[in-house]
């Protein structure tokens, strides 16, 4: 909230512009966000420009979308596996297509699995499509770092 405050816009643009401009954005994206941001954060965002400078502007958002997929397939996957034996389920990127009765316990399972890496993801239930299934997605632009 003081991100977004002190670059002048609401609290939602300030966090889609960090992860645009900032973290996923070319070496140099010049606005308010990035501004606040280093001021608020100096030698995170030098190490955020060392890295892109290093390894290529997208190496960050490459990074984040494997630890995203490790967390899917290794974290949730693997426990649902072990926990509800017999369970079917697909992932797909940041969702689990399954029976609509172990939704509530998925969602559980991914909210445990998420935190272990200090993220709140704001998670969704949809119908997928069937008449008996449920999609369970993350809310990307919702996700809040804990800790």
């Amino acid at each position: 909230d003081e991100l977004a405050l002190d670059a002048g816009v609401h609290r939602e643009r300030a966090k889609r512009r960090v992860i645009r401009d900032v973290l996923c954005g070319k070496l140099h994206v010049r606005g308010p966000v990035t501004a606040s941001f280093g001021r608020r954060w100096p030698s995170i965002l030098s190490a955020i420009r060392q890295v892109k400078i290093r390894h290529g502007y997208k190496s960050i958002s490459k990074a984040l979308q494997r630890l995203e997929s490790t967390i899917m397939l290794d974290g949730v996957g693997m426990r649902l596996l072990k926990e509800f034996p017999g369970l079917r389920f697909l992932t797909i990127h940041d969702s689990i297509m399954l029976a609509a009765d172990t939704a509530a316990a998925v969602r559980s399972v991914m909210l445990d699995e998420f935190g272990r890496w200090g993220v709140a993801p704001k998670i969704h239930i949809k119908p997928a499509g069937n008449a008996t299934g449920l999609k369970i997605v993350t809310d990307d632009q919702a996700m809040e770092v804990s800790g």
